[in-house]
């Protein structure tokens, strides 16, 4: 039972770290690049509802939706989690 709710922390834990980032990256992203401003305040709103409801099965979703979004803002690879970061939400 200790397992499962040190694996719902450590979850929500992530969430909250990339939620907090992707809303700094969103201020970055407005003021560099104000005649984007809707796409990039619509790229991080998507991946802001991913981290919402992400779980370990939608964590590869996740994943592949910042990396496809990297294209357009190399400012967003920031919220990319690394192997480490998404191998240790596995571990608990």
């Amino acid at each position: 039972m200790d397992k499962g709710i040190g694996r719902k922390k450590l979850w929500s834990q992530f969430r909250a770290r990339y939620i907090a980032l992707a809303m700094r990256v969103r201020d970055e992203l407005v003021s560099k690049y104000p005649d984007k401003r809707d796409r990039a305040e619509g790229m991080i709103d998507i991946i802001i509802k991913k981290l919402y409801y992400l779980k370990g099965h939608s964590i590869g979703d996740y994943t592949h939706t910042v990396y496809q979004m990297c294209r357009e803002f190399k400012e967003i690879c920031m919220l990319m989690p690394s192997k480490e970061e998404i191998e240790g939400l596995g571990k608990t």
